[in-house]
């Protein structure tokens, strides 16, 4: 019995430690965000008109069409600072015997599966090959609809033609993704020699020339890593495209066995998912909050006969 006691003191503790350790490691991962973006869709021409999703009037291709000036051809969807904040999150859908090691990044590959927000998961990793690393390969919880949008931007928009338009038989999206600036107050202790600092006044930020230790409380760094900045567009053919920095060129909104007309008398329905990717190697616990935000242009295209 005495050597028992003992023994069973020792196990408390250990379950004690691990405990408040995985508490720490979860509580830390609350915190990973990033701020800053900035959303513009428009299209290639007065040929094809675009309209917001949000916007009854812009929901029928009259309504649409009756829209004036840039309005016809150029939508911002404004994301406040505030809603911009995400936390990383990975859009996925698989039946692999531990639910979240293999990853598939056209997985989600209909309207409908994006637009289920139980297809999204939570996605922080020390190890981006493996959600919430080795040791915390289960720490991936599906999305809901009441944390979605802590982890995406969600925006819609809707196209048609001009009046009197030849129909369409292909619709392309090509992606411009590029960093905002966003700034972090640091946590350096002493100046680093590698980094550039800045100081803020009135929303400015200017680079500190000759930085010293004894105002290292006032510096602020500069988010510099917007790769892990995702783009999913989906059509409502059921083409899903996933885009990021990287990503050049025309991406086909439909595809040869499914070129849906579009005319001056329909609406096609586009939904735009934007969300950092927890599983990108640039994310993982202790940098993350260098992550910029980014301006995302979309431009829509459509062409005939092909």
């Amino acid at each position: 019995m005495k050597k028992l006691i003992p023994a069973i003191v020792l196990l408390l503790i250990s379950a004690i430690v691990m405990s408040t350790a995985s508490y720490a490691w979860f509580s830390m991962n609350t915190q990973v965000t990033a701020t800053g973006m900035q959303v513009k869709a428009k299209s290639n021409s007065t040929f094809l008109l675009i309209g917001n999703e949000n916007i009854t009037a812009e929901k029928t291709a009259a309504g649409i069409q009756a829209q004036t000036g840039a309005d016809l051809t150029s939508e911002d969807l404004t994301v406040a600072l505030a809603d911009a904040a995400k936390y990383p999150s990975k859009v996925w859908l698989g039946d692999t015997a531990d639910g979240y090691t293999t990853l598939s990044l056209n997985a989600v590959d209909t309207k409908a599966k994006a637009a289920t927000e139980g297809n999204w998961y939570t996605a922080n990793s020390d190890d981006p090959t493996l959600w919430g690393g080795s040791g915390h390969v289960k720490n991936a919880a599906a999305l809901t609809s009441t944390n979605f949008d802590n982890y995406v931007i969600k925006k819609s928009v809707n196209l048609t033609l001009a009046v009197g338009s030849t129909k369409a038989n292909k619709l392309t999206v090509t992606p411009t993704i590029t960093i905002v600036d966003d700034y972090f107050k640091t946590t350096d202790t002493a100046v680093d020699d590698n980094k550039t600092y800045y100081t803020e006044s009135a929303g400015t930020y200017t680079a500190v020339a000759s930085p010293v230790d004894a105002d290292i409380a006032t510096y602020y760094e500069k988010a510099l890593d917007y790769s892990a900045v995702k783009v999913l567009v989906v059509s409502d053919n059921n083409i899903v495209v996933i885009m990021d920095k990287d990503t050049t060129g025309a991406q086909n909104l439909y595809d040869a066995s499914n070129n849906a007309d579009l005319t001056d008398t329909t609406v096609h329905h586009v939904d735009i998912y934007i969300y950092y990717d927890g599983t990108d190697t640039t994310v993982f616990t202790n940098n993350a909050i260098n992550l910029a935000g980014a301006t995302i242009d979309l431009e829509f295209a459509v062409m005939v006969n092909e």
